[in-house]
């Protein structure tokens, strides 16, 4: 992998296919077709955006995170909705998760069942929804009168065994009750 470049992409994530089959399946009933195409948001232009945008009515584009890109798409004004985007936009439509709230209502059920200390297993500290995550999970704790300890969080990215390394790590290194698992 090179430097800079995402642990997964949405052709390895399995989260992405139901994405896009719900997209075409929409797509489709409202007479339009889609065209899948991967890209390296890292490529020093994006002339593989322009051409695409002389064959396709707009874009649909799943984690978005090069701000370079971003600024190109807005800075040509092409139709575009992020899914689920690494980074915030206020110029493009978004479709996503409500992370925020997702975690606060997990901590809400938790506490529910007795649980005093949860832990947080959470995505990268540099994904939008990670950190909404984790914003939630905090505010879960406090609004359940349970205390924050940093101890308690692991930041993991977003693989398997990235989650798996920092579950162990909490296992070998804390005493708590429950999980707030907020990545793979």
């Amino acid at each position: 992998m090179h430097e800079g470049q995402p642990e997964y992409t949405v052709t390895t994530n399995l989260f992405y296919a139901q994405v896009l089959r719900g997209i075409e399946l929409a797509a489709r009933s409202m007479n339009y077709q889609c065209i899948v195409s991967t890209m390296d948001e890292l490529e020093r232009d994006f002339s593989a955006v322009d051409e695409i945008m002389t064959k396709v009515d707009g874009l649909i584009l799943g984690e978005l995170r090069c701000q370079r890109l971003h600024d190109h798409i807005v800075r040509n004004r092409y139709p575009t909705t992020l899914i689920s985007p690494y980074i915030h936009s206020q110029f493009l439509d978004i479709i996503k998760i409500d992370s925020y709230s997702g975690s606060l209502e997990a901590v809400d059920y938790l506490a529910s069942l007795g649980h005093k200390r949860i832990a947080f297993v959470g995505g990268s500290k540099d994904s939008y929804p990670a950190q909404e995550r984790l914003e939630g999970y905090i505010s879960g704790l406090k609004k359940n009168g349970l205390s924050v300890s940093d101890q308690l969080i692991r930041i993991s990215g977003w693989n398997f065994e990235m989650a798996r390394d920092a579950v162990c790590d909490l296992l070998e290194k804390e005493e708590f009750t429950a999980i707030l698992a907020a990545s793979d």
